[in-house]
């Protein structure tokens, strides 16, 4: 069988490109580097369920960029277990959530113009085929800055916002960034995560 009839959405995608993100040198005088981390959405039109095996990315020939080749899997619900392949319903629109880190596209020269995405599916020789343009990521906020989700009175006094991004397994997570507060506690000399008189066995998170 020739292409199969599956729809992709991506995301980031703003005004109709694909986002990258530029990201400053990690030593001082250091090169740029450009990140993509996307995540995909599949879409079944065909009539019958299908498997989806890869997702192959790739810029256009002479640009000098490397694409990658992404086996696209299962995650169980024990976050261990994976079956190779995404199996989609007629109809049905799925996003694999088991992208990672080593997932996302670097680059140390200024991306091309064009991203392609290419979806392998079991039983058909021919893959399906999706050009976008590509482009950076632009805030609009002034001074492309970010709107902290936290206020002043939220700490206490000799509390401290601690975050680590970037640094998530897979799926949408990987563009979630982890807060935290810790202030530095006396009787252990060390850095306390946890709310003062509390021993941290309950946990409250919020999404945003």
């Amino acid at each position: 069988m020739g292409a199969p009839n599956i729809g992709l959405a991506i995301d980031p995608l703003v005004s109709g490109k694909v986002r990258f993100l530029a990201l400053p040198p990690t030593t001082p005088g250091g090169p740029t580097v450009y990140q993509l981390s996307f995540q995909a959405q599949f879409t079944n039109n065909e009539g019958l369920a299908v498997l989806i095996k890869t997702l192959t990315v790739s810029f256009p020939a002479g640009s000098g960029a490397t694409g990658k080749e992404i086996a696209i899997k299962t995650l169980h619900d024990d976050w261990v277990t994976v079956t190779n392949g995404l199996s989609i319903e007629k109809g049905q629109s799925l996003a694999p959530m088991d992208f990672k880190n080593t997932d996302n596209i670097v680059l140390s020269a200024t991306p091309p113009s064009q991203i392609t995405f290419s979806i392998g599916v079991q039983g058909y020789s021919t893959p399906k085929v999706y050009t976008f343009p590509l482009a950076e990521f632009e805030n609009s906020a002034a001074g492309g800055a970010y709107q902290w989700p936290g206020k002043a009175h939220d700490l206490t006094r000799g509390e401290y916002w601690t975050g680590i991004g970037a640094n998530h397994c897979c799926g949408p997570q990987l563009y979630a960034h982890d807060l935290g507060v810790a202030y530095f506690d006396l009787a252990i000399n060390d850095w306390n995560p946890f709310h003062v008189g509390k021993s941290g066995k309950k946990s409250h998170w919020a999404a945003r």
